[in-house]
């Protein structure tokens, strides 16, 4: 019975302690938390603008390929002579 009784005090000790603890350190523990907060925030600002620079990024890649796929195609076509005596779309005999 007494060490029941013992147990039950020292739970509640420990919970004073706890609470006189957090009591006499809240400046530091707010501070510590916001300061968590802040990182937090700037951790997802930060992966927000690395998204944004790698859909530009993606979009400028697409626009100059595009152009170089169509020049070398245009090169392509312009480089390209008929035949001589060879008339296009023509039906074979």
């Amino acid at each position: 019975m007494l060490g029941k009784a013992l147990a039950g005090l020292g739970r509640a000790f420990r919970g004073a302690s706890t609470f006189f603890y957090l009591v006499s350190h809240w400046g530091e523990i707010s501070h510590e938390r916001e300061e968590y907060r802040r990182q937090i925030r700037d951790r997802e600002q930060w992966a927000a603008t690395m998204l944004r620079n790698k859909d530009a990024l993606y979009k400028i890649e697409m626009e100059r390929a595009s152009r170089l796929y169509n020049a070398s195609v245009a090169d392509a076509s312009r480089d390209r002579e008929p035949m001589a005596g060879v008339a296009l779309n023509s039906e074979p005999a």
